[in-house]
C-alpha cells in the first residue's frame, strides 16, 4: 500500500478526502486496542465497589460518558479535516492553540513515561528467573521501540502494525486474562469486593474511567 507522503506544509491545514485513507475497521482496530493496555488495566485497582457489579456499572457508564464526549469532540476535527488542537482555535484562539499544544506535549512526556515503566516493570516481573533484564534495560527497548513507531508514523502503524498483528495479540491477551480471573484464579466471586485502601468513591471512580478516554482528547482528531 502506498501512503501519502508527509508534507509539513500541511499539518495544521485541512487534509484532502484523497489522503483519507483511513477505514471504519481502522478506526475501530485504533481505538479498541488503545482502550486495552496495562496502564488502563491498571487504574482499574482504584475503582470503587462494594461488588463487582458495582465497578462494572461504574466502568459502563463512565465508558459511555467519557467515549461520546470523545467522539464530539473527534467529529468537529474530522468535520473540518483538521488536528484536534486546530479545532479549538476558535474557542481558544491561535495563541490559545499554542498553549494547548503545549501542555499536549507535557501530557505526551508524561504518558510515554508511565506506559514505559509499566511496560518495563511487566515484564521484568515475567520474565525473572529464566531472562535476568534489569528494568533499565527494559525501559531502553521500549523507548526505542517506541521511536520506531513514531518515526514510522501513524498511518503504517495503523494499517500494517495493528490491523495485520498487534491488535490480535492485545485481543488475545485481554481474553486470556479474563478468562483465567474468572474461570481458572478460583476466587471469582460476584461478590467481589476492592480491598486496595487507597481506591476512590463513586464518583471519584466514575471521574477515573470518564478521564481515560477523554485523555485523549488532544489527539482524537490528528
Amino acid at each position: 500500500m502506498k501512503f501519502p507522503k508527509y508534507n509539513s506544509d500541511i499539518g495544521i491545514k485541512p487534509i484532502k478526502e484523497k489522503d483519507k485513507i483511513l477505514t471504519g475497521k481502522d478506526f475501530f482496530v485504533l481505538w479498541s486496542s488503545l482502550g486495552v493496555g496495562l496502564l488502563v488495566i491498571s487504574a482499574g485497582s482504584f475503582i470503587y465497589t462494594s461488588n463487582i457489579l458495582d465497578a462494572l456499572f461504574v466502568i459502563i457508564l463512565g465508558s459511555i460518558v467519557g467515549s461520546l464526549l470523545l467522539g464530539l469532540a473527534g467529529k468537529i476535527g474530522s468535520d473540518h479535516s483538521v488536528p484536534a488542537v486546530v479545532s479549538m482555535r476558535p474557542s481558544f484562539g491561535i495563541y490559545g492553540s499554542y498553549l494547548l499544544t503545549i501542555l499536549n506535549i507535557i501530557q505526551l512526556i508524561g504518558w510515554s513515561t508511565f506506559e514505559i515503566t509499566i511496560l518495563s516493570r511487566a515484564a521484568s516481573t515475567f520474565t525473572q528467573g529464566f531472562m535476568d533484564i534489569d528494568f533499565y534495560i527494559w525501559s531502553i527497548i521500549f523507548g526505542i521501540i517506541i521511536i520506531i513507531i513514531g518515526v514510522a508514523g501513524p498511518l503504517k502503524v495503523i494499517k500494517q502494525w495493528l490491523n495485520k498483528f498487534a491488535v490480535w495479540i492485545v485481543y488475545g491477551s485481554a481474553i486470556i486474562m479474563l478468562i483465567n480471573l474468572i474461570l481458572f484464579s478460583g476466587h471469582y466471586n460476584p461478590n467481589l469486593t476492592n480491598t486496595n485502601s487507597n481506591n476512590f468513591d463513586f464518583f471519584g471512580s466514575l471521574d477515573l474511567v470518564i478521564a481515560m478516554p477523554l485523555s485523549w482528547l488532544p489527539l482524537v482528531a490528528d
